[in-house]
Parts: structure tokens; C-alpha cells; sequence
């Protein structure tokens, strides 16, 4: 009984009929990932422990397949790094970001994310290619975007991009 049921599942059976799989598969896929970084003045009490976490991204994030690209904002938005599997280069991109200005434009910053990682190829059955990520280190706070959350949201989610964030609190860094 197991077994059958086990069949049904791997071979797909809707309403009595067998259905084909397209592709099924339990291995590892490696990561492309786009780091958002907020480099605003906002955040100066935790902008030097932010500028440590490069070996974190390359070392726990990306792994020794993936790749990785990073993105600062504040009152713009600009790319720091373009996709690279280099660890070193990361690290050193991470490590020697530019504090900037008072402004947060996360909106817009999400946006030349997605842009970025869609014009990646997409994986598919034949290819498994690698799977989109997009990490986001900031405030919750948007300032200044001309840029909509929710029309960068819906591209990301066509785009099968899958979001992380973590959320920087200079309130607590300086208590």
C-alpha cells in the first residue's frame, strides 16, 4: 500500500489519471544572489559591523557554486558589485562600502535588484541554472523612492526571485 501510494505521488495520479513529471529532483541548487545593503547616514552606529559580514554572505550564503552581486543605497542607488562568484571580490566590495547620505531609497534599491537577477537566465528542467535571491540589509524604511512596492514586488514574483531581509535597528545598536 506504501508503495502504491508512494508511486501515485512521484508519478502524479489527478482524478484517476497519471500524470508526467516534469522535473523532480532533491539535489542542492546553487544561488544567485543580489545583497541589498543600506550605506545611509541613518545607520552610522551599525554601518562598521555592517561592513563585516562579507565572508558571512560568501562563506554561509553563496556557498562554493554560487554567485553574488551587491547594491548600497541611500539617497541613490548604486552598484557596488556585479554578479561573481569571487569570494575575495565580495568580501572586499562589502568591506570597503562608503558610508552616504540621510536618504533610503529601498524601493528603488529592490527594483535594480530584481532588474539584476532577472536578466539572469531563469532555471528550467533542462537547466537547472540557479536559484534568485535577493537579501535585504536595511531599515524598513523607505525615503524618496519614485519607485511603487508593490509593482517591484509583482515583477520579483514573475520573475520567481525569492526575498530575505533583515531589518537594522540604530535605536537598539546605540542602547
Amino acid at each position: 500500500v506504501v508503495d502504491d501510494l508512494v508511486a501515485e505521488i512521484l508519478l502524479g495520479v489527478d482524478d484517476g489519471g497519471t500524470q508526467g513529471l516534469t522535473y523532480f529532483g532533491l539535489g542542492w541548487v546553487p544561488l544567485l544572489v543580489l545583497v541589498c545593503i543600506e550605506t545611509g547616514s541613518r545607520i552610522d552606529a551599525i554601518f562598521p559591523e555592517i561592513r563585516k559580514t562579507g565572508i558571512l554572505f560568501t562563506q554561509t550564503v553563496m556557498g562554493s557554486s554560487g554567485e553574488a552581486a551587491i547594491v548600497g543605497f541611500d539617497d541613490a542607488v548604486d552598484k557596488l558589485q556585479d554578479f561573481t562568484a569571487d569570494s575575495e571580490a565580495i568580501e572586499k566590495t562589502i568591506g570597503g562600502m562608503r558610508q552616504g547620505t540621510s536618504g533610503s531609497r529601498l524601493y528603488e534599491a529592490v527594483a535594480v535588484g530584481v532588474e539584476m537577477l532577472t536578466s539572469r537566465p531563469q532555471p528550467t528542467a533542462e537547466t537547472p541554472g540557479r536559484r534568485r535571491v535577493l537579501f535585504i540589509l536595511s531599515e524598513a524604511t523607505d525615503v524618496g523612492s519614485g519607485t511603487k512596492l508593490g509593482e517591484v514586488l509583482r515583477q520579483a514574483q514573475l520573475a520567481n526571485i525569492t526575498f530575505y531581509s533583515v531589518g537594522l535597528s540604530t535605536t537598539r545598536a546605540q542602547l
